[in-house]
């Protein structure tokens, strides 16, 4: 099992050399490309029908690594703003955890705990 990613790798790259070697004589043809604005002729563009398709193959591998690169940036930027957020919000635990409660409870006015009014009576 573990030697049919191998194998399965070898024999695409059998199939791509044949797939070559049978288009031989088309993959020579030359390949005529104008460019040109609107109304603005730049030039002709004329090279191998194997080197424009090199050239496609190896501007899509840099794409996909631009991507895949973003798409990184995007996850590790998360990570950090994540973890701001997380640094702030024990910071802010912390501080309200540092702060001595105010007699009578959070709230002003409110009625004393039943844990409190326990400590003042005494028994």
């Amino acid at each position: 099992m573990r030697y049919l990613k191998w194998c399965l790798i070898a024999l695409i790259a059998v199939l791509a050399v044949f797939e070559l070697a049978l288009n031989l004589e088309v993959l020579r043809q030359e390949l005529m490309l104008e460019l040109a604005l609107p109304f603005h002729p730049l030039g002709i563009l004329v090279m191998p029908l194997w080197v424009a398709l090199l050239f496609v193959f190896i501007f899509a591998f840099a794409l996909a690594v631009l991507l895949e690169v973003g798409a990184w940036y995007e996850y590790s930027r998360t990570i950090r703003l994540q973890r701001r957020q997380i640094k702030a919000l024990q910071d802010v635990v912390e501080r309200a955890l540092a702060k001595p409660e105010p007699p009578g409870g959070l709230i002003r006015g409110a009625a004393p705990s039943p844990n409190e009014s326990a400590k003042e009576t005494p028994r």
